[in-house]
């Protein structure tokens, strides 16, 4: 896999930097060449997405190449704990359509140059020539991904997969907060949203009806030349239709500075079973998730707070701007 250099990219796009795979320990780096199948030649670390760990494409010795994401249990639990998590679900979804081939996975403890002992994560994909899609994001790759998503959100409805809980209602409580906080720039426009948001969110706990990925966005997108790869499947989550598309929308219409899309994109098919205000409630509620924690520091994602603030900056002109519907 690839991902082009966040720094020409548009703020939202989520540019996480991640330590390099070959300062991980001896004992994950001979895992790599094993599920590699020969060894290490090349190792071309990649940046991109929410966590810090490290990730690169790996070349062997005879050619063969891979992506590899791992994560240790001490650089970040929380991270640790999604990759464990997809041990399992990349297994599940090998072969599903626009996803990519599963190499490999392992989980090993491994001890340190301190002599103490630290549990690891270690996944192998296919390594794909594709990049993430240019942030903001234009027309025709967003014509390319939703029409993509369609084939892959045919197949999971498919399958008699385990699935999650996406956790989304928790995200979606903050037009609340801004309503009753009085020092909140974006007050004036809660009594707008707040009931839009909350009606959302029954509908969503109502109409949990397919398998989703629940995490679109371009940093777990890569466009080939003749295909589109949906990465990042920690889970497969339930939710309605429509919600994953209408995630993807959230990122869209923030990288192009709070413009509404055009008429087409909510007359995709895959958008067809969001009822009517629903995509934009979505869009105003993750705003104001954002707008909430724009200041949050996390020391092992020190870039969190600057793509949160980017995403409210330039999402304020979208709820400031508020439709009827």
């Amino acid at each position: 896999m690839s991902f082009a250099d966040p720094s020409s990219r548009h703020p939202t796009f989520l540019a996480g930097v991640r330590i390099p795979l070959r300062q991980a320990p001896a004992p994950v780096l001979a895992v790599v060449a094993a599920l590699l199948g020969q060894p290490v030649a090349d190792i071309a670390d990649v940046h991109g997405g929410m966590s810090g760990s490290p990730a690169a494409v790996v070349t062997g010795a005879d050619g063969g190449r891979a992506f590899v994401k791992t994560c240790g249990r001490s650089i970040n639990a929380q991270t640790f704990a999604l990759y464990e998590a997809e041990l399992s679900t990349a297994e599940l979804l090998d072969g599903v359509v626009n996803t990519p081939r599963l190499l490999g996975t392992r989980r090993l403890v491994a001890t340190l140059p301190d002599g103490t002992a630290d549990d690891w994560v270690v996944l192998a994909y296919e390594a794909s020539s594709g990049a993430c899609p240019v942030t903001p994001w234009g027309d025709t790759d967003l014509h390319r991904v939703l029409d993509a998503w369609q084939e892959t959100a045919a197949e999971l409805g498919r399958r008699q997969l385990p699935t999650a809980d996406l956790g989304l209602d928790a995200m979606l409580h903050d037009w609340e907060a801004i309503a009753a906080d009085r020092t909140d720039p974006w007050r004036p426009w809660a009594g707008h949203w707040a009931p839009r948001v909350r009606q959302l969110r029954e509908r969503i706990a109502a109409d949990t009806t397919v398998n989703a990925h629940g995490d679109l966005r371009s940093d777990n997108i890569l466009l080939e030349p003749d295909r589109v790869l949906f990465v990042d499947w920690t889970h497969v989550y339930r939710a309605p239709d429509w919600l994953d598309p209408a995630i993807l929308l959230f990122e869209v219409i923030a990288s192009r500075d709070g413009a509404p899309v055009p008429s087409w994109v909510l007359e995709h098919p895959v958008l067809a079973g969001a009822p009517d205000g629903a995509v934009d409630a979505l869009v105003a509620g993750l705003a104001a998730f954002m707008h909430r924690r724009r200041r949050d520091v996390r020391p092992e994602m020190p870039w969190n707070p600057a793509w949160k603030n980017a995403l409210a900056v330039a999402l304020e002109p979208f709820v400031a701007r508020p439709r009827s519907a």
